[in-house]
């Protein structure tokens, strides 16, 4: 993509904010660090938000690869360009500097929920499909075997796992997705079942290792 991006003078985004969470037996490689990136107009995207969990405090990176870049970064609105919070700066140095220990408990954290959630459904739910993310905070499942109409409800009205809709609920506690909100811009048919049902959901799994435990054995 990147060599494409080069021959046709493409401008590249990479949003590289959720790299840091790359789980353990993973790897990911930033899009700037590569060799194909040479001659490309690249802009690096980035910010401390997702990996040490400083949402709100107003702040992100814009790190372009060329000079000409820079300049067209220079020429935006102030608003834009000087409009991170002197908390959210201070935040995310701390973050960046000293905030290895944190995103280290964390990527742990992550990585032993992946598995209790395989071992819950392997017990529970054997027929809904699930691979372990290598990555961030989702866990997609494939629940058509299950022949639900809604499985975001179904989990919400059994386990009391809140289910987020097409239309954004403020102050709702939101862990599991319906998979039409994925794919409904693609292939319609590509989520659903033999009987025609829709199916995916994404769940997330980051809550504590207890309420886990808790739920899946209720």
């Amino acid at each position: 993509m990147l060599a494409l991006a080069a021959e046709h003078d493409v401008l590249v985004v990479a949003d590289e904010i959720h790299a840091p969470l790359v789980l353990p037996g993973a790897r990911h490689t930033v899009a700037a660090t590569m060799p194909e990136a040479a001659g490309v107009r690249l802009l690096t995207v980035t910010s401390a938000t997702k990996a040490w969990n400083l949402p709100g405090l107003k702040c992100a990176l814009a790190v372009p690869a060329e000079p000409s870049l820079r300049r067209a970064l220079r020429r935006l609105p102030v608003r834009d360009r000087l409009g991170a919070s002197i908390l959210g700066i201070e935040a995310s140095a701390v973050a960046f500097e000293e905030g290895a220990g944190w995103l280290a408990a964390v990527r742990a954290h992550l990585d032993r929920n992946r598995r209790l959630l395989a071992d819950l459904l392997a017990v529970r739910l054997p027929e809904v499909g699930y691979l372990p993310p290598e990555a961030t905070y989702l866990a997609w499942l494939d629940c058509r075997p299950l022949g639900l109409a809604d499985p975001a409800r179904t989990f919400y009205d059994a386990g009391r796992v809140r289910a987020r809709r097409r239309r954004h609920v403020r102050n709702a506690r939101r862990r599991v997705r319906p998979g039409q909100l994925r794919h409904q811009r693609g292939d319609p048919d590509r989520d659903r079942g033999p009987d025609g049902r829709r199916g995916a959901a994404a769940l997330n799994p980051e809550c504590r290792r207890r309420f886990g435990r808790h739920r899946g054995d209720g």
